[in-house]
């Protein structure tokens, strides 16, 4: 009987040794009885959103309506919560861009439209009284803030640089302070209403930086809120 029972427990650690050799070399290894699973790499939950490396912890508390008003943001654009959060917060802590006097401009113009069309009920981009409202508005803002005009002014040294090379009758355009401004507004609404229709998620989204010169997502964009393209998915 000892034999046998001797015989039976060395059968049984031999077992056991196996097991353990097994679990080692399928990535489990069990110590203090806790499993520890080792993960593959790329392995787990895919984060929902474009973010990735999100490695930080943050943790606040916030009132349930703007709980409910992330989570409809989220599941509005295919998000989880966590990547709405961030990107509200990523485009609220980005750096202004543009110089803060144009800032200022685009902002003015913007509230005069705001203001105007509340006192009309009428979209500026359609009505002609509204329209001309907005573009009275703007020139007595415009004649307030910039120099005192004059009948020569002097041109600035480094437009005289740029147009050396154009010929005579185009340098011409560029060197009178009302030729200029025509052709790049002219410019800019060629380029806008040729640029690729943004996607309906980017409008009022994304961030419209005020540069010289503008990317095709912005003028996709610009174009799309003024009504100069469809936005792809918007009927």
């Amino acid at each position: 009987m000892g034999d046998n029972y001797s015989g039976i427990e060395e059968v049984f650690v031999r077992a056991v040794a196996s097991l353990f050799r097994s679990c080692q070399h399928t990535g489990m290894a069990k110590t203090n009885k806790t499993v520890v699973r080792r993960r593959a790499p790329g392995g787990g939950r895919k984060p929902k959103g474009e973010i990735s490396g999100k490695g930080a912890a943050f943790s606040t508390r916030i009132t349930a309506e703007t709980r409910r008003t992330l989570q409809e943001a989220a599941d509005r654009h295919g998000r989880s919560v966590s990547q709405e959060a961030e990107i509200a917060l990523r485009s609220y802590l980005a750096k202004p861009s543009g110089e803060p006097r144009n800032r200022a401009l685009a902002f003015i113009v913007g509230h005069l439209a705001e203001n105007i069309e509340a006192r009309t009920g009428k979209n500026w981009r359609e009505d002609v009284f509204t329209g001309m409202a907005l573009h009275s508005a703007i020139e007595a803002a415009l004649v307030y803030l910039v120099p005192e005009r004059q009948p020569t002014p002097e041109v600035p040294e480094r437009l005289e640089q740029h147009v050396q090379k154009m010929p005579p009758e185009v340098a011409q355009q560029y060197l009178r302070p009302g030729s200029l401004g025509t052709l790049r507004a002219l410019h800019l609404m060629t380029e806008m209403e040729s640029a690729k229709p943004a996607p309906v998620e980017m409008l009022s989204e994304i961030d419209l930086r005020i540069s010289s010169n503008a990317s095709l997502d912005m003028l996709g964009v610009l174009a799309a809120d003024l009504g100069l393209a469809k936005a792809k998915g918007k009927p």
